[in-house]
Parts: C-alpha cells; sequence; structure tokens
C-alpha cells in the first residue's frame, strides 16, 4: 500500500490530468479513439524514453542494436498500454481512476514482479520485456475487437464528434463543442 500511495501521488499518478484529462478528449474530438490512442500513446512513450535510460544498468547488459530494438518494443508497449486507459477514461470520464490505474501498474512492475534486480539483464530482460508487451497488446487488441475500435466511447458521443466541421487551418479557435457525457 506505500507503493500504491507514492505511486498515486508521485509517480505516475500526477501524469493523468495531462495525458487523459486533456490531451486525450481534444485527440477524440479529430480523430476517431483508434487513432487518438495510437498517437497519445507514442507521445506517452516517448516521455518516458528518458526515464529508462536513469536506471543503473540502463543497457540491460545488451548490445547497441538489441538494445534499441528492446527501447522501440518498449515504446510499443506504452501505445498497447494507451489502450486501457483510453477505454476506462470513456467509460469514466475520470482522471481519478486513471489515477489509480496508473499507480497500481507502475506499483505492480516495482513490487510483484519478484526478481532480483542483477537478473533483469540480458536474455532475461528481452523475455521479461516481449511478454510483458506482447500480452499488452493482445489486451489492447482485444479491447478493439470487443469495442468495434469505440473504446468505450459511446455512440451519441461519436455522432457528435463525428457532426462537428474540421477547423481549417489558419482559422481562429472558436468555442469546443460540448460532448456529451454518460
Amino acid at each position: 500500500m506505500p507503493l500504491l500511495v507514492f505511486c498515486l501521488l508521485l509517480n505516475g499518478g500526477p501524469e493523468e490530468p495531462g495525458w487523459r484529462g486533456f490531451a486525450l478528449p481534444r485527440l477524440q474530438e479529430r480523430f476517431s479513439p483508434v487513432k487518438a490512442t495510437l498517437v497519445l500513446g507514442g507521445l506517452w512513450g516517448l516521455w518516458h524514453l528518458p526515464l529508462l535510460r536513469v536506471e543503473d544498468n540502463a543497457g540491460h547488459d545488451l548490445a547497441t542494436v538489441p538494445l534499441i530494438a528492446m527501447l522501440l518494443w518498449t515504446l510499443a508497449g506504452f501505445v498497447a498500454y494507451a489502450f486501457t486507459y483510453t477505454y476506462v477514461w470513456n467509460r469514466t470520464r475520470s482522471v481519478v481512476i486513471c489515477m489509480v490505474l496508473h499507480a497500481a501498474y507502475n506499483t505492480s512492475l516495482g513490487a510483484l514482479i519478484l526478481r532480483p534486480e542483477d537478473e533483469l539483464v540480458g536474455g532475461a530482460y528481452v523475455k521479461l520485456s516481449l511478454i510483458l508487451t506482447g500480452l499488452l497488446w493482445v489486451a489492447a487488441i482485444g479491447l478493439i475487437i470487443a469495442t468495434r475500435g469505440r473504446l468505450g466511447l459511446g455512440a451519441d458521443t461519436a455522432t457528435v464528434r463525428a457532426s462537428v466541421p474540421p477547423r481549417r487551418p489558419g482559422a481562429p479557435a472558436g468555442p469546443r463543442p460540448r460532448v456529451p457525457t454518460g
């Protein structure tokens, strides 16, 4: 519980007002939930890549080319994981729930993957990363299929978004249309 509270208040949780509370609704005004999630997931992953370089053994005892491949695979993992956030956000419109989800994920990675730190190198690191990211993509594809690409966004919201004409480049921004929730 102390690690969960730490993650909720200081490690991951505080990102969610920006990612899901601000960016995701605006992206979904312009793009489908799947496209919005791909864009946001990519940005979210790029945001986290520098954090991977500050670990004690940032290279995980991998040569340069495999390490770059693993960093790209990690980026793909963030994109896949973003689909669960989009689904949760679209169903609840709750930044707090997204913060708890983020904190729970960080806590599980930090506390529940029971392995000595010095063993997370070379082939063990690659295997764990492949499995984790692979499972995230299975879940993401499952959500896309189960929701027919809506990722929890209601049909009435999709209709409102589709009826808003795109803004011409360089045109002044008008008031944002209110998207019904509920």
